[in-house]
């Protein structure tokens, strides 16, 4: 990472994101240039393209050693585990936090557009 000194630093240009960011912008322009006949096209790929890197995502990870021991343990839970009063108030917390802050991102934008 190149961090600078602080926020007063303005730090060096990082010439990676800045390709990947003109890309972006020259491949938005070209795709909404034709107005609405050629951005309906568009949305075939981008509607199916997260499909299918979901599906490669997938199949890499089912590859990977010790793939179906993970697959096993999220299938069939031990219900022993609930007992533990140590794992239990620790996983709670946890759990509620991650539900409140899904909740309030969709309260949030329900309430933006309100």
């Amino acid at each position: 990472m190149s961090l600078s000194g602080g926020i007063e630093e303005i730090g060096k240009i990082n010439w990676e994101i800045l390709l990947c960011l003109i890309a972006v912008w020259i491949i938005c322009y070209f795709c909404i240039w034709k107005g609405v006949k050629s951005t309906g096209k568009v949305v075939y790929f981008t509607a199916t393209f997260p499909y299918v890197m979901l599906l490669v995502l997938l199949i890499r990870g089912l590859t990977l050693p010790g793939a179906l021991q993970g697959v096993v343990f999220y299938l069939y839970p031990e219900p022993a585990r609930l007992y533990d009063p140590q794992g239990l108030f620790v996983a709670l917390p946890s759990e509620q936090c991650h539900q409140f802050s899904s909740w309030l991102c969709c309260i949030l934008s329900l309430g933006l557009h309100g």
